[in-house]
């Protein structure tokens, strides 16, 4: 029943409403990073940009300009609805150690913390409202102040993950009632790109080596799992239960203009999907 309402929830043609051209990315030249909802809020986060534009994710006009004096170089965003704040990635560039920022929603610096000298790529919130990055070859684990909890080093078949098979986005949640959390990893691999799903780290399921490049991942309260495919500008609803059982393609960019898709947010209240694109940021209505 749940796979049938996602397939109702987002194959029913999403519609294109708006776009929005990001002040900060028009301003310079850079292409948007990362976006986060929180409190009916859409918060944007710029390359090379210490600036964060806030937009009303509900009338989705522009709202505010924050400016974050400790933020150099972010690299994804995130929010934490129960602690009602965000997570920034932050690279400070060599010899500096790329940071996590916990800021409210009012850009004021609540904590910062090093993730080592390691190259990261995105962050997520997990259940606990825990933060994970994903950096060049592993996962690192931190409670919502900034204590280090795990390393998580992946295993795919009998080699653990390492230098030439760097980790792009990873997200941690529970799928149903009971059962034992699931870790979705975007993986880039030296010979081709896959999504590989970990339950308990095993090899095999179907072959979905058709993606190229998929990157970056987002969850819904339903547990359906969206992945962008950056390659072939398109976005696919994976379902799972041991191993990827059904895909579709959600947007691509002949029936829906995706031109370089790089990050997705779902808005559940408004029952919208954010795309970042080279475009500005998508945003699409789905139709129940």
């Amino acid at each position: 029943m749940v796979l049938f309402s996602a397939i109702t929830k987002y194959n029913c043609d999403p519609v294109l409403i708006n776009t929005i051209k990001s002040k900060a990315a028009e301003e310079t030249g850079k292409s948007i990073t990362g976006l986060a909802i929180l409190d009916n809020e859409l918060f944007v986060v710029t390359g090379g940009s210490s600036d964060i534009d806030v937009y009303d994710s509900v009338e989705l006009s522009f709202s505010r300009r924050m400016n974050l004096k400790e933020l150099i170089y972010p690299v994804d965003i995130t929010s934490c609805n129960k602690s009602k704040c965000l997570y920034i990635l932050d690279a400070k560039g060599v010899p500096k150690s790329d940071e996590i920022l916990r800021v409210d929603s009012n850009a004021k610096l609540i904590k910062n913390w090093s993730i080592g000298y390691c190259t990261g790529y995105a962050v997520s919130i997990t259940d606990e409202s825990n933060v994970i990055v994903s950096v060049h070859y592993l996962l690192k684990e931190y409670s919502p102040d900034g204590q280090f909890i795990n390393d998580i080093r992946l295993l795919v078949g009998d080699e653990w993950t390492d230098m030439y098979h760097p980790i792009q986005h990873a997200i941690k949640f529970s799928s149903g009632s009971g059962s034992k959390p699931i870790e979705h990893v975007v993986r880039t691999m030296r010979e081709y790109d896959r999504l590989i799903e970990l339950l308990d780290v095993r090899r095999g399921g179907p072959n979905i080596e058709q993606m190229e490049y998929p990157f970056f991942l987002s969850v819904d309260v339903n547990g359906n799992v969206l992945v962008i495919d950056v390659g072939n500008s398109r976005v696919l609803l994976l379902w799972f239960d041991s191993y990827v059982r059904f895909k579709i393609e959600i947007l691509s960019k002949e029936k829906h203009g995706l031109l370089h898709p790089w990050r997705i947010v779902l808005d559940e209240t408004n029952g919208r999907m954010l795309v970042a694109d080279s475009s500005g940021i998508l945003i699409f209505q789905l139709r129940e």
